[in-house]
């Protein structure tokens, strides 16, 4: 089930692929209405749905007719806090799993293991082919469990630019390393929290 337009990369990476991998049916919605989001879930029929964690914190306390139900795959782009995560849980049945990704990188890291080993207070393990780095400098990094800006190196996944054509003011990047806007710490085996 797709919340996000399909004009972005976020409505193509969480609209129609997980649609085409699954075999599953796709709904978009225009915009987030959790009546006809919950109808949907209710349905059966979807197996994956990507929110938001406000979409999930309304979903965790809205009314809801008969056995709630929500697809197996319900994946989160944001920091969940430990009380929506519980609540979706015990309403559900299903973890919710996080995903990290930038516009620059699309998705990098998904919480796509089996379901006792979801941990919904991380983004996940790194996505094949890409690798992250914690610091000031990509070429300087800090110790795994230290917090730092994230640097990323993806080179089957970094855009070209910001622009028409796209070749326009490309990501600043130091040795091929992409430095995001964000901070987080690199756990063991590949977790970013």
């Amino acid at each position: 089930i797709g919340v996000p337009p399909l004009r972005r990369p976020s409505g193509l990476n969480h609209g129609l692929m997980p649609a085409a991998v699954t075999g599953a049916p796709l709904a978009l919605l225009d915009r987030f209405d959790h009546s006809a989001l919950l109808r949907l879930f209710a349905t059966g029929a979807y197996d994956y749905w990507a929110g938001t964690p406000m979409m999930a914190d309304v979903l965790s306390r809205c009314a809801v007719a008969g056995e709630p139900i929500a697809p197996r795959l319900s994946v989160i782009g944001g920091r969940l806090p430990p009380e929506v995560v519980r609540r979706f849980h015990d309403r559900f049945g299903v973890p919710l799993r996080q995903i990290y990704g930038t516009t620059e990188t699309g998705s990098i890291a998904v919480d796509g293991g089996p379901v006792e080993a979801v941990r919904s207070e991380t983004a996940g393990r790194l996505l094949p082919g890409v690798e992250v780095r914690i610091g000031d400098d990509p070429r300087a990094p800090l110790r795994e469990g230290a917090v730092g800006r994230i640097w990323v190196s993806a080179p089957d996944f970094l855009m070209d630019g910001y622009g028409v054509p796209p070749g326009l003011d490309p990501p600043d990047t130091v040795h091929g390393w992409w430095g995001t806007p964000d901070v987080r710490v690199l756990e063991g085996a590949g977790r970013l929290v």
